[in-house]
């Protein structure tokens, strides 16, 4: 997985060329209501904090359901998979982050 991160959810009054920039680096996400907070990589562990409680999911390859927990803090400790991404969905909407994958030596 990626080097030790923190990415953090962009203002509501983000100028659209930041926007712009992030999404063609591979930093964002979509959402339809739920916003992340906080996401942090350390080594093989993933924690992502959302900001209203949901049904959440780490998946991997095929679609595998990895973990999944309710709440608004997730954790995943990453094995061997290809590639890790969350889900959250509530009465309030989903949000999808984008696919983390597994740095090779």
């Amino acid at each position: 997985l990626p080097s030790p991160s923190r990415t953090r959810a962009p203002s509501p009054w983000s100028r659209p060329a930041s926007i712009i920039a992030a999404a063609r680096a591979g930093q964002s996400y979509a959402s339809t209501g739920i916003l992340l907070e906080e996401m942090k990589v350390e080594g093989s562990r993933i924690a992502v904090r959302v900001s209203q409680p949901c049904a959440g999911r780490f998946i991997g390859p095929g679609g595998v359901t990895l973990a999944h927990d309710a709440g608004t803090a997730f954790e995943y400790s990453a094995g061997h998979e290809e590639y890790v991404r969350f889900e959250g969905e509530s009465d309030e909407g989903r949000i999808f982050l984008q696919p983390l994958f597994r740095e090779h030596d």
